[in-house]
C-alpha cells in the first residue's frame, strides 16, 4: 500500500524529505496560486533534496497556464527526479475562483489533458491558441532541458458523473499517461487516468476505492 501526503510551502521542504524518511511514497504539491507557493519551485527543491519519493501536482489547474507550458513544467523537474514524477488535473475550483472566475467547462479541460498528454508521449499535437491551430511538439530535446524518456503518468480528479465517465473512456494502454501507479493524496478525491487494478484500495482510509 502506498501513502502520500499533500503539501505547498517553498520554505518547509524538510516536511518532504522526513516524509520519505519515514516511507510516504508520493508527494502532491497543491497548486493555488492566491494561497499557497509556486508548485514549480517547490517541486524542483524536493526533487533535489529526495531520492525515492514520487513527486508531482494534486492539481493542476488548466485556467492559470497554457497546456504546454504545464507539460514543460514537469516535465522540467522529470529532468531533476527522472522517473519519480507524475502530473495531476483538475478543474480548479479553489484556484480559480480566488480569481472570481468559475472552473473549467469539461470540453476544454478534455482538449487541454489531450495536449498535454500527447507532448509529454512525445508526439506531435495540434494546439489552438487565441483562434489558430497549429501542429506542436517538443523540440531540441537532444539537449536534454526536459526529460520525456521516462514516463510521467498522467491523473485527472473527477467528482461528477460526465467527467467520471471521460476518465474511465480516456483510458489508452499505449500512452504512458494512461499507466497508473500513484496513491490518491489524502483529502483529494483522484482517478488516475487509466482504472485501478482490482482491490485497490484508498491510501488513507485503506477503504476500497468506490470507482
Amino acid at each position: 500500500m502506498d501513502f502520500g501526503i499533500v503539501t505547498a510551502k517553498v520554505d518547509e521542504i524538510g516536511y518532504i524529505t522526513h516524509a520519505e524518511n519515514l516511507g510516504f511514497s508520493h508527494c502532491w504539491v497543491t497548486d493555488s496560486q492566491m494561497i499557497r507557493s509556486n508548485c514549480w519551485v517547490v517541486l524542483a527543491l524536493a526533487a533535489r533534496d529526495t531520492r525515492r519519493m514520487r513527486l508531482g501536482t494534486g492539481v493542476n489547474v488548466p485556467g492559470l497556464r497554457l497546456a504546454p507550458v504545464a507539460a514543460n513544467g514537469i516535465a522540467t523537474i522529470n529532468r531533476l527526479a527522472p522517473g519519480r514524477c507524475f502530473i495531476s488535473f483538475g478543474t480548479g475550483h479553489t484556484a480559480m475562483r480566488t480569481l472570481g472566475h468559475k472552473p473549467m467547462r469539461l470540453a476544454p479541460f478534455r482538449e487541454y489533458v489531450k495536449v498535454v498528454r500527447a507532448l509529454l508521449a512525445g508526439e506531435e499535437v495540434e494546439y489552438t491558441l487565441d483562434g489558430e491551430t497549429h501542429p506542436i511538439r517538443f523540440q531540441m530535446r537532444e539537449h536534454r532541458f526536459i526529460d520525456l524518456e521516462h514516463p510521467i503518468p498522467l491523473y485527472i480528479a473527477a467528482s461528477g458523473p460526465r467527467p467520471r465517465r471521460w476518465r474511465a473512456s480516456s483510458a489508452t494502454a499505449s500512452s504512458p499517461a494512461s499507466r497508473a501507479g500513484a496513491a490518491c493524496p489524502p483529502c483529494s478525491r483522484m482517478r488516475s487516468a487509466a482504472p485501478p487494478r482490482p482491490g485497490a484500495r484508498c491510501p488513507r482510509t485503506s477503504s476500497p476505492r468506490p470507482w
